[in-house]
């Protein structure tokens, strides 16, 4: 008869088994497989929430950064402001919006962008331009406007530009100050109002624009370079002529004539020769110290002047008495004998 008794399940016994056998090693490696299925699912719902806010602000970026391109460039200040009708100044602009600025106006007259053989313009930056103004009208203002695109700044108080009125030619230098009377001698003229000069002219003598030479060039509204005409010597003053008007006369404007030129120059003139008379009087010497006074060595047969007058007086014609004054007198001048003086002393006894 069969047993009631229920047979054990022999899969769920060979499980347990296992469980057995694998010990703390079978919790560990599902432990391990659960972590693993944790992180991988909070690792996607982080990168989620990092990847949310990209999606969000770049559109954002995008539309601040186009609006923020197309703002209209505005002028703040332009220095200096003013300059010269013929042109020419450096002006720096100074405001906002400039970069890619493709043009910039003094009035109605526009720059191109540098570099260009005429006045130009160079973008420094979003907040500077360099610009070379154009030439424009004595005594009018005007408004410098910078275009970027298709917008083009607004006028304000502050882009204004005024043209200088034309003044009279003033001289206030002239370098080098002088020059041979031949002429030819390069210059400078230093001043103001010399735009549109149609003379210049030293002295009497005048200057034709260059074309001719001598000649001159005027280079702006503050410098002519011109070459000297031939003068007849001495300073003159040097005047510009504008239209009908010609610069004051002054200390400044002086130019002076040397007799130098490119000939040779004369030689210096030797001394005059002196007369007989002068030739053959004697100089007087100033006393002398008797340690600066020469060594006169005896002469055969000669005696010292004083005892010629000795000789003369007292003394005759005889040899030793003439001998022994010439002794006594060159042993009463104080100064001691050299060795050829006593030589020939000596040689003078024994030749008498």
């Amino acid at each position: 008869m069969f047993s009631s008794r229920r047979q054990p399940n022999s899969s769920f016994q060979a499980s347990q088994t296992h469980s057995r056998r694998m010990g703390s090693r079978g919790f560990v490696h599902r432990l391990t497989r659960r972590l693993w299925a944790h992180r991988a699912g909070s690792t996607r719902k982080f990168g989620s929430l990092i990847l949310l806010p990209v999606f969000i602000a770049g559109p954002v970026i995008g539309m601040a950064t186009a609006a923020y391109a197309a703002s209209s460039p505005v002028v703040d200040a332009v220095i200096p402001n003013h300059g010269t009708a013929a042109g020419g100044d450096n002006v720096l602009i100074k405001g906002s919006g400039f970069t890619g600025a493709t043009a910039v106006a003094f009035g109605s007259t526009t720059l191109p962008p540098c570099p260009a053989t005429v006045a130009c313009f160079h973008v420094n930056g979003d907040r500077g331009i360099d610009a070379s103004s154009p030439p424009g009208t004595a005594g009018a203002a005007v408004d410098v406007r910078v275009t970027v695109g298709a917008v083009t700044s607004a006028i304000n108080t502050y882009d204004k530009f005024t043209y200088d009125p034309q003044g009279p030619p003033v001289v206030s230098g002239v370098s080098p100050r002088s020059g041979p009377a031949t002429g030819g001698t390069g210059g400078q003229i230093l001043g103001s109002g010399f735009t549109g000069a149609t003379g210049v002219a030293f002295g009497s003598a005048t200057l034709p624009p260059c074309g001719t030479q001598p000649c001159f060039t005027v280079s702006g509204d503050t410098f002519i370079g011109a070459n000297s005409p031939a003068g007849s010597g001495g300073t003159v003053d040097v005047t510009v002529t504008v239209g009908a008007t010609t610069s004051a006369t002054g200390n400044a404007d002086k130019f002076t004539y040397t007799s130098r030129s490119g000939a040779l120059q004369a030689p210096p003139k030797s001394p005059a020769p002196r007369s007989p008379a002068a030739q053959s009087a004697p100089s007087s010497p100033g006393p002398r110290h008797p340690a600066t006074q020469p060594h006169t060595a005896p002469v055969l047969g000669a005696v010292a002047p004083s005892a010629m007058t000795q000789g003369t007086q007292s003394l005759g014609t005889d040899p030793q008495a003439r001998s022994k004054s010439a002794i006594a007198s060159a042993g009463g001048r104080g100064t001691a004998w050299s060795v050829d003086e006593w030589i020939r002393f000596f040689l003078a006894l024994l030749m008498r």
